[in-house]
């Protein structure tokens, strides 16, 4: 897997969780019911995964 080519995009959910969407290639792979960006992150990383860009909507 490209991960140095991913891309991390986190955004809040209407509910006002936060869930990211890890773009890899024309792959989306998507994590929600997070209580913050950080834990998005620390998902993502515990899955073995690591973007090379992670964008965090305000």
């Amino acid at each position: 897997m490209e991960e140095n080519l991913s891309t991390l995009r986190i955004a809040r959910s209407h509910e006002g969780q936060w869930l990211g969407r890890i773009l890899i290639g024309s792959t989306e792979l998507v994590v929600t019911a997070c209580k913050s960006p950080q834990e998005v992150e620390e998902l993502v990383n515990k899955m073995g995964l690591h973007p090379g860009q992670v964008e965090i909507e305000a």
